[in-house]
């Protein structure tokens, strides 16, 4: 059964009071939605942020490339044997001093594995050499070893001669190549850090008249070439 309605001023009240709950139910949906735009409004959703980060991303400057290596980093001297004698520990080394001209006049010892190659220290004593003098000294079975004496050899690795200056060539003269600028020599961490000996070897040979190159460019010094009694070889 209904209830009886109400006349008067009550009845005026409380019909005006439930108006405006359904006002407000009705007005309740749409401040949501006002919310929940402006919540969209402040800021991009994450799609956006990822695309924008994404885009940033590609925009970024690439490495540069690393400058080509080239044998100019090597500071390769003509030197001479002042004395050599069988190292006391190893079987196929040579214990050498070798005068390169320095500063004071002193020598440097070097240790090269050229036991197999030359029977007595007799056959190197007085010969002129090349050295790479920009390397880390090493311990060569207790032999302080400051140097690399370059030679050739056959691709069997059962020749080995010495990679020898022209007669002109002057004690401590440094070796320069034939088409190349000579530059500044790298100092021996940086050689060692940029493995220089181990990226520019296979590319060191010698021609069919045993005159050593890089790509072509001639190993030169004191006005000629340098090479070895061993053609189309490797040098090291």
């Amino acid at each position: 059964a209904s209830l009886p309605r109400q006349t008067g001023p009550f009845a005026a009240v409380a019909t005006e009071a439930v108006d405006e709950s359904r006002d407000q139910k009705r007005e309740a949906p749409a401040a949501g939605a006002e919310e929940t735009k402006g919540n969209t409004e402040q800021g991009p959703s994450k799609k956006a942020k990822k695309e924008k980060k994404e885009k940033k991303a590609k925009k970024a400057p690439e490495p540069a490339a690393e400058e080509e290596l080239l044998p100019t980093v090597m500071e390769i001297r003509v030197g001479q044997m002042i004395k050599v004698w069988a190292h006391p520990d190893a079987d196929k080394l040579y214990c050498e001093e070798i005068d390169l001209g320095e500063e004071g006049g002193g020598v440097r010892n070097i240790a090269s594995g050229l036991r197999d190659f030359y029977a007595t220290a007799d056959e190197l004593q007085g010969r002129k050499v090349l050295v790479v003098c920009n390397l880390k000294p090493k311990n060569a079975r207790g032999f302080p070893s400051n140097g690399m004496v370059l030679c050739a050899s056959n691709k069997e690795h059962t020749v080995v001669k010495l990679l020898e200056p022209p007669e002109a060539a002057q004690i401590g003269e440094r070796v320069s190549f034939e088409g190349l600028d000579t530059q500044e020599p790298f100092r021996p961490n940086q050689m060692s850090k940029k493995k220089v000996l181990e990226k520019l070897g296979p590319e060191m040979v010698t021609d069919a008249n045993g005159v050593a190159n890089f790509r072509g460019h001639v190993f030169s010094v004191g006005g000629g070439v340098c090479q070895a009694d061993v053609p189309d070889g490797m040098v090291a």
